[in-house]
């Protein structure tokens, strides 16, 4: 898996030490790669793996112009700054991964 690796080291270079929300940015730094790499695991097999492997392949060619849109639009009408906070945090974490 040097993919998760390299998105993880990258992003955990980026950032701050002292950065709030660091495991969601880490996590976001992903994309969609969980979903490719779902199932494997060194005993026994996950359970629909198949489908999570293809909604991480459907996600990873959507054109993500419009996730990015949706993504910065509700972000823009969220009240609760705590989850404004998260939200920010893993959309800058996502960035980081086309990055």
């Amino acid at each position: 898996m040097p993919a998760f690796l390299t998105h993880y080291i990258f992003a955990d270079q980026l950032l701050k030490k002292d950065d709030r929300y660091r495991q969601v940015t880490i996590l976001g730094s992903q994309g969609s790669d969980p979903f490719f790499f779902y199932g494997y695991r060194l005993l026994g097999k996950r359970k629909k793996t198949l489908e999570n492997r293809e909604f991480g392949t459907t996600i990873h060619h959507f054109d993500l112009s419009i996730f990015l849109d949706f993504m910065f639009e509700k972000i823009k009408t969220l009240e609760n700054t705590l989850e404004k906070e998260v939200l920010t945090a893993y959309l800058k974490g996502f960035l980081m991964h086309y990055s």
